[in-house]
């Protein structure tokens, strides 16, 4: 882990509440293309673009890529209230700070979120968004009605019978994420009473990110086919597709700094402070891209998303990957990164 992060250079600064650590790496064709911010998520660190940054500076690509506030070496807030839309202005502020008044946002989990907010508040210095958690806004009669008339006629409404397996029937759906965001309601609601068994136990660490990168990894099975896979046969899935060294470096880094109770606080700030913003956006502006790998947590349509994005520039699913497809599908996710680059200019 060592070795592979000390090929990129690291940088700290304060920025309002948070000591915020990043990387910065020039491309060497810097003058001519746009720099991208690159933002993880929970529970995540800059080791989910260990192979992805090498590849966008070998492009030409100038990148920066913040630890996400007690992610890996951005401390712990000394402040409460430190929620995504915090944390959005003070990414702002770093790029500017750097000299970057024109950047691209590519955001992964949180970092679909923040860089959703970070876009939404400061449209003039955001060149292009683009996101692999699609988190297009359910909240509107346009998402309804779909998801109402797909749910009777699903031929009217989804495209493929790959868009059909995930969100019809409705109840398989709703059964999917239900089963998925089990952990997003506890560390929402007592994130530091469940941490501190994290903090005192390596393998209590290991066992609640470890199950967390393999199942947002996995394969689930098609409703179509009628595959009910154990929950035993997607977490081997998953942690044959993300990788054991991947697991180990992600848990070794959080283990180190002391920092997986204060990084579930993320869910309890955004859940008390963040929610009237967050199904408020809407972007009219900004070109958007969106990259949803197969396995991913949530599938929204592009009809669905063109209600939030609406100058929707690239929409693009794939056969393969899943949530943390940086480490899984790196080609994949970087050739992405670049159409959208190229697309915005």
């Amino acid at each position: 882990v060592i070795a592979v992060l000390n090929q990129f250079k690291h940088f700290k600064t304060v920025i309002g509440d948070v000591d915020l650590h990043f990387v910065h790496m020039a491309g060497s064709d810097s003058s001519k293309k746009i720099p991208i911010l690159l933002l993880n998520g929970f529970p995540s660190t800059i080791w989910e673009f260990h192979k992805t940054i090498p590849k966008l500076v070998a492009a030409g690509y100038t990148v920066v890529v913040p630890s996400l506030p007690c992610h890996g070496f951005t401390s712990p807030p000394k402040v409460p209230g430190v929620s995504p839309a915090v944390i959005a202005c003070v990414y702002h502020k770093l790029m500017l700070k750097l000299g970057y008044s024109k950047y691209m946002i590519h955001g992964c989990d949180w970092g679909s979120l923040i860089g959703n907010i970070q876009t939404f508040l400061f449209p003039d210095h955001v060149a292009g968004f683009q996101l692999t958690l699609n988190i297009a806004n359910y909240f509107n009669l346009r998402a309804l009605a779909t998801v109402i008339v797909g749910s009777i006629f699903p031929s009217l409404v989804y495209k493929t019978k790959k868009e059909q397996a995930h969100f019809h029937p409705v109840s398989k759906f709703g059964a999917r994420l239900y089963e998925n965001m089990a952990y997003f309601h506890i560390q929402s609601v007592i994130p530091d009473t469940f941490g501190y068994g994290m903090l005192d136990s390596p393998v209590g660490l290991l066992g609640w990110h470890g199950a967390t990168y393999a199942l947002v990894s996995a394969d689930h099975g098609s409703t179509l086919e009628g595959k009910t896979p154990s929950y035993k046969d997607i977490l081997e899935k998953g942690m044959d597709k993300f990788g054991l060294e991947n697991i180990a470096s992600q848990v070794f880094i959080f283990w180190c700094m002391k920092n997986a109770q204060a990084a579930m606080r993320i869910y309890y700030e955004f859940y008390n402070h963040d929610m009237d913003l967050f199904t408020a956006i809407q972007h009219p502006d900004v070109p958007v891209g969106v990259t949803t790998f197969a396995n991913e947590v949530n599938h929204i349509t592009e009809f669905i998303t063109r209600g939030t994005f609406h100058n929707l520039k690239m929409f693009v699913t794939h056969d393969d990957g899943g949530h943390f497809a940086h480490i899984d599908e790196t080609d994949l996710a970087v050739e992405d990164i670049k159409k959208f680059a190229e697309v915005i200019l």
